[in-house]
């Protein structure tokens, strides 16, 4: 590994039978100092942007000038306001991921595919990184979050963890030559980081001796200030605590991320590829995920405190000066006027006050007193103007004009995504960030989850408010069929035996219809025999087809179900609706017609009212719900066995509907064709020999018949 006085020769790697040439040391520091001194005006003004958020929109000189002519400070932080309102928009449009399949034998993967997406959201705390992050864009300008794994590899049973990271803005660094928004053309970016100097060691204790030259030798190159505590240096020694600045960087090269860990002029540890691939395993993806607002020509970034930092000012100093007007008077007299000019101004300020002149000279008008209170209107309306070009920008149902108290709720929203347009390019690239992480998520789900897993998912329509979700099972083909006829809803049988067996599904229905043959030919020659001898045959059930199914020999196989690694799907958004305010609505809509609706068809008594129920806000709305569904004993039995009567009648069905659909199936059993062919050949010799017993019983049943007639 090179160090700070050796050549600056390319450093060379190994990456997957590949020769990659990499940048040296020096290249990629001059990279970091490249970008501290191309964006040096662009982080002054987003320190600025941050300090007018913050409350801090005074400057030294303008406080020391005020408080000389002894002018009120006065600050009124719309920006503030504007900016969380538009925050809390954010926080009422949070957005969900949702898989969609590529193709229709992978629906059942893409709502488990949902599922585990919205499992890593929760566990990796989304919605609070997707906040900050939002935070950043709107005030500096840009933000950016770390995508992680962590596995413990002590603990193998562990299931890996997922974490989002937000980086705080002033601790980001990107190529100053990017120009998109999303970052998508950077050749590298990464995160500095201050570390004290032992956690440093802790952290790459095999350069120990490297940092601490680091710190000795303190070398000075920065010429920003928002990436360092300690402006220019590399480092930051003093009696009480030393640190050192640590640049990880993430570059491109090729089709490939990688990773470098540097201080100044040495490498902290060896560069390697990312860690995260892409969804064919073949090149490296940043895990470093960043989104800007506003680009100007020369690169710079900006959010939506610029625009407002100029009416901010006219806000402040307009209300400062029309209450320093408010307060004070002007005097115009003529020399020797004025016995003493002190105690006349004093006592001019004062409400009770006496201001003594000299004799006669107020008769002539030589002194004249104007009430600064006159002057202040002026500045008021520019404050009221000022305020209002704030306020105007993003959504706020309270700066909306002409809309009645009794408007609808639709109608509110309307009005308020009209006045949301302007904030449109924002949240539109906070979107393609928050698809950009959940593409990740879904390409270390992919990655990471080998073993079974089972997740727990937050779901309200459920009555526990969750439910769990198994991940790269292993069972058979028959467990998975009884697993996939137990879901609510239920699907067909041949649509479960699809999904269960895959590309043996025709095979496993025919040899299902043949030994379903088999066994009423059977039945009904028992049947035979019995009413030959005088007896009365018992009612025999037909072959329930789900146990048909499940008994066949290759439905034995195990198979593991909800592999993610083979799951086809594509990541979108789940955008909902405005519903803050449709949802009361919709529920007194659905009060209003239930009437009508009973009086039509009572039966729909339980639904409706099970519908109003979960429409409401009213509390423990789950428990009223369980407690509805556990009808009494004698009731419970019933209700099975109807139950259990309408699923036979089913099963009959969808069996006669299967075997009808047996020679179109088995076109589809391409792959499998030599195996097909023998079960068929095997099943209908079976089938072949039944007739001819069927003969020989049936003789045999006669001639003991005849028999039994003579001894009589």
């Amino acid at each position: 590994m090179p160090h700070r006085n050796e050549p600056e020769d390319p450093e060379v790697i190994e990456v997957e039978v590949r020769t990659v040439e990499l940048p040296s040391i020096s290249t990629r520091q001059g990279w970091f100092e490249d970008w501290e001194e191309a964006t040096a005006p662009a982080q002054r003004e987003a320190m600025l942007d941050r300090d007018y958020y913050d409350g801090k929109q005074w400057s030294p000189e303008e406080i020391k000038a005020l408080k000389k002519r002894r002018q009120p400070v006065v600050t009124k932080n719309r920006i503030a306001k504007k900016v969380n309102t538009v925050i809390g928009e954010e926080i009422r449009k949070r957005i969900d991921p949702q898989a969609r399949a590529r193709t229709d034998q992978h629906i059942d993967s893409a709502r488990v595919a949902t599922d585990a997406l919205r499992y890593v959201e929760e566990q990796q705390r989304f919605d609070d990184a997707r906040t900050s992050v939002f935070k950043n864009v709107l005030v500096e300008g840009y933000g950016g979050a770390f995508k992680n794994v962590e596995i413990d590899e002590e603990d193998e049973s562990s299931d890996p963890v997922h974490t989002l990271d937000h980086v705080q803005w002033d601790r980001l660094f990107y190529d100053p030559k990017s120009r998109a928004a999303n970052f998508s053309d950077a050749k590298y970016m990464g995160m500095v980081l201050w570390m004290d100097i032992d956690d440093a060691i802790s952290e790459y204790p095999e350069m120990a001796r490297e940092l601490k030259e680091n710190i000795n030798s303190d070398r000075s190159s920065s010429t920003t200030r928002t990436t360092d505590d300690t402006p220019r240096n590399w480092s930051d020694h003093s009696e009480r605590r030393s640190r050192v600045k640590i640049v990880e960087m993430y570059f491109k090269n090729g089709d490939d991320w990688y990773r470098s860990d540097f201080t100044d002029g040495t490498d902290l540890r060896d560069i390697e590829r990312t860690y995260l691939l892409d969804e064919k395993g073949r090149n490296s993806v940043c895990p470093l995920v960043m989104a800007s607002c506003y680009v100007d020509k020369e690169g710079f970034r900006y959010g939506v405190v610029r625009a407002l930092r100029s009416p901010q000012d006219i806000l402040n100093k307009s209300a400062s000066k029309a209450m320093h007007l408010a307060n004070v008077s002007r005097v115009i007299a003529e020399r020797d006027a004025i016995l003493d000019t002190n105690k006349f101004r004093t006592e001019l300020a004062r409400p009770d006050g006496v201001a003594l002149v000299e004799k006669g000279r107020l008769v002539d008008g030589t002194i004249k007193v104007q009430d600064g209170a006159q002057l202040a209107p002026a500045h008021i309306t520019m404050m009221q103007v000022a305020q209002q070009d704030i306020d105007g920008i993003g959504p706020s149902s309270s700066n909306i004009p002409g809309l009645p108290e009794s408007a609808s709720g639709r109608a509110l929203i309307a009005r308020q995504q009209a006045a949301s347009l302007e904030m449109g390019p924002a949240f539109d690239e906070l979107r393609k960030w928050t698809r950009r992480i959940f593409e990740i998520d879904w390409l270390c789900i992919r990655q990471f989850w080998t073993e079974e897993m089972w997740l727990r998912v937050t779901d309200d329509r459920n009555l526990d408010g969750y439910r769990f979700v198994g991940i790269n099972q292993r069972m058979t083909r028959a467990q998975r069929l009884r697993e996939l006829m137990e879901a609510d809803p239920k699907p067909e049988l041949n649509h479960a035996l699809e999904t269960a067996a895959g590309e043996f599904a025709p095979v496993v229905a025919a040899q299902a219809g043949q030994q379903a043959q088999i066994i009423q030919a059977q039945q009904q020659q028992q049947a035979q025999l019995m009413q030959a001898q005088g007896l009365q045959p018992p009612q025999f059930q037909p072959p329930e087809p789900l146990e048909l199914l499940a008994s066949q020999e290759l439905m034995q196989d195990q198979v593991t179900v909800n592999q993610v690694d083979r799951m086809l799907v594509d990541i979108i958004l789940d955008e909902g609706p405005e519903t803050a305010v449709i949802e009361q609505e919709e529920f007194e809509k659905i009060a209003q017609i239930m009437p009508a609706i009973l009086q039509v068809r009572p039966d729909m008594a339980p639904l409706i009212t099970e519908t109003l129920i979960r429409l409401s806000q009213v509390r423990d709305r789950q428990e009223i719900l369980e407690s509805m569904r556990k009808p009494p004993d004698e009731e419970a039995q019933q209700a099975q066995q109807q139950a259990q009567q309408q699923q036979q009648a089913q099963f009959q069905a969808q069996l006669a509907q299967m075997q009808a659909q047996v020679q179109a199936l088995q076109s589809q059993a391409a792959l499998n064709q030599a195996k097909a062919q023998q079960a068929q050949a095997d099943a209908q010799a079976t089938v072949a020999k039944t007739p001819s017993e069927i003969e020989e019983n049936e003789a045999s049943a006669r001639k003991d018949a005849a028999a039994a007639g003579e001894k009589m």
